[in-house]
């Protein structure tokens, strides 16, 4: 070891060895990362044959499998006669909700769009002309898990222009207030650059739907037991609101009257933590159906 003067004078010396370990070091954790996610690589592959093995053996299919196959018939050069029948007997596309478009699934209907609008094949004189309706709000995306990426929805409004489609906005509603709409113009405007301002359709002179009603925020739960709490908050909101008599519209008699429990309804993502918000309900004498097969 080396010290003092003696050290100083091989300074440059010593900076270039430490260095070139350091680089080594490098290599050498490069090398293993490389190593290891080609044994991953392998495995995963390896456990995709086999898994779609037993799928074949027992003629089952996964909700992949059924995009996968709609690509490879879109796609792969063999399927040109299929792809030729399907364009012939498709004149009319509706695409709903199509902010939960994943890019494969895009690439599968593009294909039938462009086709369409484009007005290739043979053409039946005696048949309408053929058309195209996407309906689609990116505030609304949830399927992420799925692989739904929101930005697909302007990316094919752009693609399509090409082909005199027309891009509509729809900002007016015909169901919610406007102290609803207000809150979300608030929340997505810092989210969503160009933010168009939503606003209750007016129909007659008058809104469609009366400006009543209003959002709480709840606390932010971060214990341990924060589903317990959200569900007591939950709960306990609902059960305040039936207290007070809170009036809502109702579309039958044309008029007001008291919140009733078939009013309300608990939105969920996830239905892992469900058994704790019917105990918190249930501590509140609140009555209620879970509706599972219908989200």
């Amino acid at each position: 070891t080396l010290r003092g003067k003696k050290r100083d004078l091989l300074t440059k010396e010593i900076e270039a060895i430490e260095e070139a370990l350091g680089q080594f070091r490098d290599q050498q954790r490069i090398q293993q990362l490389n190593e290891v996610g080609d044994i991953l690589t392998r495995l995963f592959n390896a456990f995709g044959r086999y898994r779609d093995a037993i799928k074949d053996r027992h003629a089952l299919l996964e909700f992949d499998d059924s995009t996968k196959g709609c690509y490879q018939l879109f796609t792969a050069p063999d399927n040109i006669g299929a792809r030729f029948l399907i364009h012939q007997q498709v004149k009319h596309l509706l695409l709903d909700e199509f902010q939960d478009t994943s890019s494969l699934q895009w690439a599968i209907f593009q294909s039938i769009a462009q086709e369409l609008l484009a007005g290739q094949g043979l053409i039946d004189q005696n048949s309408c002309k053929s058309t195209l309706f996407i309906v689609g709000d990116e505030k609304q995306s949830i399927y992420g898990f799925r692989e739904a990426d929101s930005r697909i929805l302007m990316s094919a409004a752009q693609q399509l222009q090409a082909f005199g489609v027309k891009d509509i906005p729809l900002n007016h509603s015909y169901r919610t207030s406007q102290i609803i709409l207000d809150f979300v113009n608030q929340s997505f405007s810092t989210l969503i650059t160009d933010f168009p301002l939503h606003q209750t359709a007016n129909v007659g002179g008058e809104a469609a739907v009366p400006n009543m009603g209003s959002v709480a925020i709840s606390p932010l739960f971060q214990e341990d037991d924060a589903v317990e709490q959200e569900a007591a908050f939950v709960a306990s909101y609902i059960d305040s609101l039936l207290q007070q008599g809170w009036p809502v519209f109702d579309k039958q008699i044309g008029g007001l009257r008291p919140l009733e429990p078939k009013d309300c309804a608990i939105l969920y993502r996830s239905s892992t933590h469900i058994p704790v918000f019917e105990t918190a309900l249930r501590e509140r004498g609140l009555e209620y159906r879970r509706e599972e097969k219908i989200g």
